[in-house]
């Protein structure tokens, strides 16, 4: 299975970089508004940076689908959306806008390299980062496609993550680097060790700490202020998950099955978990319940003090992506091509949706439009059947 989902992914990102070098510059994105930021935007991968999936709308089943957009493109990074505006990063190196209204294309702009990871989302900048190029990170205006500022991290295949002033981005040369948001210009560089194994997973923080793990097996834990090691954790095999900090635990599986979860100032393991299957995605969190998907095909929905069963529930295929949790519901894809949205508290299923394809991409919540990303290119909006 991991040769499916990473071997394929990326040998089709190492095509897709072939194609964007020779039509990289190609412009015509200029998004005229000014991008005002509201609650409930969906801004960055996880949706804060915290990285829980956790949304604040209030929906109601059934839904019913009222735009499909093909991106043309594959995208293994969630939609983003603000002000009415959704704003997607391809694997061919495309930034997308979309309005959200009517799933028409209000413009794009190609760049260098793959857009692996989700980028995020800066008032009226869009901040991203690429592979298979050395001037990876970058952040863009939308109002007029124009570069605002480059900063060479090396091949990125991960989500950048904005607090407060700063941007950390994590490479597949082993560093976590801490930029100026608004010029890109260092503030400082950890390294797991020169020129280090791979980081997939993306950053996540508490305002105090940045976490992420490694294909070295761990999970670290950085100081946000200063770039320093504060504890390095053996979580039993490689990371590729972007961990979720809820309740002062830093949560996270790993690629043998195992959930971890570490006490997010110390690194200390206060639980664990099997799921009997491979883990590839983050979870999500939602005050004292973790729920986590696998690759078998199980939504685990885990008591987060403790790390005991509340419920499972099981799929018709592999969870390849995050769950989103919204207004006692919980919505998980998977590969069966159906979306599922269960009750948070018991994981009945209530509804479920059949995608174009696979499912591969967290679904995304903004306002009362349920972002479903199918067969990684084509997004579909579903609304509740009471908006008129």
């Amino acid at each position: 299975m991991r040769l499916f989902l990473y071997s394929d992914h990326r040998r089709l990102c190492a095509l897709a970089t072939i194609s964007v070098l020779l039509i990289a510059g190609c412009s015509g994105l200029r998004v005229d508004r000014s991008m005002l930021t509201r609650p409930g935007d969906w801004a960055m991968y996880g949706g804060g940076p915290s990285r829980t999936n956790v949304s604040q709308s209030v929906v109601r089943p059934p839904f019913r689908e009222v735009w499909q957009y093909n991106a043309q493109a594959g995208i293994s990074g969630t939609p983003l959306v603000r002000d009415s505006v959704m704003v997607v990063g391809t694997l061919l190196g495309e930034i997308q806008a979309v309005n959200i209204k009517n799933g028409r294309r209000l413009g794009y702009k190609v760049m260098e390299g793959s857009i692996v990871g989700t980028p995020a989302l800066d008032g009226s900048k869009v901040i991203f980062a690429m592979s298979g190029v050395q001037q990876s990170v970058v952040a863009m205006d939308l109002g007029n496609g124009e570069r605002v500022w480059i900063y060479a991290a090396g091949p990125v295949e991960s989500a950048p993550l904005l607090y407060e002033n700063f941007v950390y981005v994590t490479t597949l040369q082993g560093s976590l680097i801490c930029l100026e948001k608004s010029d890109g210009k260092e503030v400082w560089k950890f390294e797991t060790e020169e020129k280090g194994p791979p980081i997939r997973s993306s950053p996540a923080t508490d305002g105090k700490v940045i976490c992420f793990g490694s294909d070295d097996g761990h999970v670290y834990g950085v100081d946000r202020a200063s770039g320093s090691l504060l504890w390095k954790t053996d979580a039993g095999a490689s990371v590729f998950a972007s961990p979720i900090i809820a309740s002062d635990l830093v949560i996270v599986g790993t690629i043998n099955g195992i959930i971890v979860a570490l006490d997010a100032a110390t690194g200390t393991l206060r639980w664990s978990y099997a799921t009997g299957s491979r883990i590839y995605s983050a979870a999500a969190g939602e005050r004292n319940v973790i729920y986590a998907g696998s690759a078998n095909g199980v939504l685990h929905a885990l008591d987060s003090g403790t790390g005991a069963l509340v419920w499972k529930f099981e799929a018709k295929s592999v969870i390849g992506s995050a769950p989103l949790v919204a207004s006692g519901l919980i919505f998980v894809g998977a590969l069966d091509k159906k979306l599922y949205m269960l009750d948070s508290a018991t994981g009945k299923e209530l509804w479920q949706f059949e995608a174009e394809g696979r499912i591969r991409v967290s679904p995304v919540l903004w306002g009362d439009y349920l972002l479903v990303t199918s067969e990684d290119k084509y997004i579909t909006a579903l609304r509740p059947e009471s908006i008129p």
